[in-house]
């Protein structure tokens, strides 16, 4: 009864250790906690800038043919998602090589 109750990131992170023991639980410095916030954002907004010209891309595709239309648009989106999958991956790729650090 004497246990302390946990928050959702605590128990979060236990999860997230039985699924992956490679997980180094270490204490970022504050050095290290800025540079991770600074690529999280440049890597925001590089995604939100691929989603801006997709989307434009998407709004200047001719629209006569609805079937040619459907076809480039999914293509125009299936690129857009593995870019961001691309992206997300390289900035996980450099976080974690802070928190090794």
């Amino acid at each position: 009864m004497g246990e302390k109750i946990k928050s959702a990131f605590e128990l979060a992170m236990e999860k997230l250790k039985k699924t992956d023991p490679d997980i180094i639980d270490v204490e970022l410095d504050e050095d290290q906690k800025k540079q991770i916030t600074e690529i999280r954002k440049a890597y925001a907004a590089k995604i939100a800038e691929r989603e801006i010209m997709t989307r434009s891309k998407i709004n200047d595709l001719p629209k006569q043919n609805a079937t040619e239309y459907q076809i480039q648009k999914n293509e125009l989106e299936n690129e857009l998602r593995d870019t961001k999958l691309a992206l997300n991956n390289a900035m996980e790729k450099k976080v974690n090589e802070i928190r090794k650090n």
